[in-house]
């Protein structure tokens, strides 16, 4: 049997802290196979275990049903990874619902060519003069909270050519050294979803962006500002510190 510091309350804020590039899906790997099962991924407990929490669709509705300490060691793919979003459904100028894709871009900003990542659906093209519909032909076209997205993400991309930390970035040290976000967030003094934010919507400040990337790099910072942490305890500063200097 498998003993680990892991409560109640340690399951639920995971589940409320689910992140969609956490997202994983595929078939029930078991003898059965009888159903679809979806998977995210999350860190918890005191000893920030990796684990996968597991979801399948039964008669009774949906259900948890279980959650192990391992990468899925069978094919699974991340939906969210993908061009196409399938989860999200943009409506088209005559209400016919669509998907909405997902495309690299370069373009550029302030001086800088920058990459990143674009949302978008397509429809009919438009006469920007006539108004008048060309049905032979679909194009870009962007509802007002994509061009927010987009807008947010081309800000991130100058922020990381800048010297701000990638999300990504992030992601992997954390996961390196089993970190959860929460825990990286007050050790620098941010609040408590800083560092989740950051990772599922982009960077949004510079001068946070840099003071994460300095920590990433330089790891006798991030002691420093362990130490000084009042919102951890003595044992998870001692865990956290000796995870670091293991790797």
């Amino acid at each position: 049997m498998l003993e680990y510091e892991i409560t109640v309350e340690n399951i639920e804020y995971a589940i409320l802290n689910l992140s969609p590039e956490n997202y994983y899906r595929g078939i029930d790997p078991s003898g059965k196979g009888d159903f679809n099962v979806c998977a995210f991924r999350a860190i918890v407990g005191r000893e920030e275990l990796e684990i996968y929490l597991k979801y399948g669709l039964e008669n009774d509705g949906l259900q948890i049903l279980i959650f192990s300490n391992h990468i899925p060691d069978f094919k699974m793919n991340q939906p969210f990874k993908n061009n196409v979003m399938e989860a999200k459904k943009v409506l088209t100028r005559e209400n016919v619902p669509t998907v909405e894709f997902r495309e690299t871009v370069n373009k550029e900003f302030k001086g800088l060519e920058l990459s990143y990542e674009e949302v978008y659906y397509l429809d009919y093209k438009v006469d920007e003069e006539t108004g008048m519909i060309d049905k032979s032909e679909k194009v870009k076209h962007y509802t007002k909270v994509q061009m927010n997205r987009n807008m947010k993400a081309l800000k991130s991309a100058y922020m990381i050519a800048k010297g701000a930390a990638a999300p990504s970035e992030i992601v992997d040290f954390r996961t390196k050294y089993h970190i959860a976000a929460s825990t990286l967030s007050l050790i620098l003094g941010f609040s408590k979803n800083t560092i989740s934010n950051i990772e599922n919507e982009g960077v949004t400040s510079l001068a946070s962006g840099r003071l994460i990337k300095m920590c990433l790099k330089n790891k006798d910072i991030l002691y420093q500002y362990i130490m000084i942490c009042d919102a951890i305890d003595n044992q998870k500063k001692n865990e956290i510190t000796n995870r670091l200097r293991m790797q």
